[in-house]
């Protein structure tokens, strides 16, 4: 169940970036396979918009960042 604080946040989501922030970042990656499985099952993952956010998001990242979010991509296809 989701919930809301009292500045309108959403304390499930609150809940699930804390838990995130102390995962390993090979932890990390089985957790967004697990969703982006999740999804393929849903027919809701979609490749192209997360390659044009990559897009978007590049001139904002190291080479480094932008490396690795195009091999997560990659390895989500």
């Amino acid at each position: 169940m989701q919930t809301f604080d009292g500045n309108g946040m959403n304390g499930d989501i609150e809940k699930r970036m804390a838990a995130y922030a102390s995962m390993s970042e090979s932890a990390l990656v089985g957790e967004l396979k697990r969703e982006a499985d999740a999804l393929k099952k849903q027919g809701l993952l979609d490749i192209g918009r997360l390659t044009d956010f990559a897009s978007a998001a590049a001139p904002y990242m190291t080479a480094d960042q932008l490396r690795r979010m195009r091999e997560l991509i990659d390895a989500l296809r």
